[in-house]
């Protein structure tokens, strides 16, 4: 498949003439139907919008896959209805009186009243998890048994929004004392489609909060709301003082996995070259989000940099000896200073490291690469802006 991302606040004129209500996301599908004398083919293109839609389509164009929408199974259809009443709840308490236009009033009470259906609606979740039947062979905890189905395709995205953001704005956790929705996050993380492809991560859903607080949480004027960003921006520094220290855990990052994933990163940097360097240097006019990032000022020395970080990934990608994220921190922080310093003026290195740790910190999964690339890629540039900043 091909995929293109639209900018939200701004959709091209050629997505919204595809999609009649502009929203995303949408497919487009090619299929190729042979005519009844079996001679000719003609190639046909549908559209598909809505989440659900999206999913029957590749269900019927892709048949010979386990299906996704289970919309004959009472069980799938009671786990779609119990999903809606925990959005609902969700929904009603954590956007209550959020917004600038948002003239509705609630009292305390009220408040108060939501909340407890919301955690009500959670309880229900992890409650109806560990009542699935599962066999006594298999780890697999995903919401319906041991197969990946559309309803923890369903879920996923609001849950995992809610696991990283609501322990920053509401201060809940929705995996505490609640063992089996820890146990299905388990699971989901190790189901290579969403690790290694969808999935998000601590950091971007942190550093994205402070963004939507700042945009859509009612004026940074409210002295809740000033507290709230200055908490999430607290925690998503401390975040980007552990990039240097990549996980093995993290994600499943393992021996089979290294080299596709380092790839990965190599391949973002490469195809995405310039548009990073004019990110990391871009001034205030021109920063468009996340502008309490300090960015770096023009240099070519940045340039060089990024070439060399460039260098280290596809170098790394192919050394079969490379096949943890410990073993390519190690790599790097040896032997880095040495062959990095020698190109880079040293009366630079101060915004040369800033703009590592800039291009680091704005790196978005999976907006911009899979949460374990990103755990290399920002690994590498941090390892990088460490070894500037100690021979200042």
């Amino acid at each position: 498949y091909d995929e293109q991302l639209v900018p939200l606040q701004n959709k091209p004129d050629w997505y919204k003439a595809l999609v009649p209500t502009t929203l995303v996301p949408a497919i487009l599908i090619h299929e190729d139907n042979n005519n009844s004398d079996d001679t000719e083919k003609k190639n046909e293109r549908r559209i598909v919008w809505e989440s659900l839609d999206i999913m029957k389509a590749l269900d019927e164009s892709f048949p010979s896959t386990p299906r996704m929408v289970l919309d004959d199974n009472e069980e799938y259809n009671d786990a779609v209805e119990m999903n809606d009443r925990l959005t609902k709840a969700g929904f009603q308490y954590i956007y209550a009186s959020a917004g600038p236009n948002n003239n509705i009033t609630l009292t305390e009470e009220d408040l108060e009243e939501r909340k407890q259906n919301f955690m009500n609606a959670i309880n229900e979740l992890d409650i109806s998890l560990g009542k699935v039947e599962r066999k006594d062979d298999d780890d697999s905890f995903f919401r319906l048994g041991s197969q990946f189905t559309g309803i923890d395709a369903i879920m996923i995205p609001t849950l995992e929004r809610w696991r990283y953001q609501l322990p920053l704005t509401r201060s809940i956790d929705i995996l505490e004392n609640r063992p089996h929705l820890k146990h299905w996050f388990e699971a989901m993380e190790s189901y290579g489609p969403y690790r290694n492809r969808v999935a998000g991560d601590a950091y971007s859903w942190t550093a994205t909060n402070s963004m939507f607080l700042r945009y859509f949480g009612g004026g940074e004027d409210k002295p809740e709301v000033q507290d709230a960003i200055q908490r999430t921006d607290t925690i998503a520094n401390q975040l980007t003082q552990s990039f240097s220290n990549m996980d093995d855990k993290a994600f499943g990052l393992s021996s089979d996995t290294t080299a596709a994933i380092v790839m990965e990163a190599a391949t973002k940097l490469i195809t995405n070259h310039e548009a990073i360097l004019k990110d990391c240097t871009s001034d205030e006019n021109e920063t468009k989000s996340q502008k309490d990032i300090t960015r770096a000022s023009s240099d070519t020395n940045i340039d060089i940099a990024l070439r060399y970080a460039a260098s280290i990934l596809m170098d790394l990608s192919s050394d079969e000896n490379i096949t943890t994220a410990t073993a390519i921190s190690t790599v790097i922080t040896n032997n880095i200073e040495d062959e990095l310093m020698i190109s880079i003026d040293k009366g630079n290195s101060e915004n040369v490291s800033r703009a590592m740790r800039t291009i680091a910190a704005r790196t978005c999964t999976p907006r911009d690469m899979s949460a374990p690339a990103a755990i290399i890629f920002r690994g590498v540039l941090s390892i990088i802006a460490d070894k500037l900043d100690g021979i200042n």
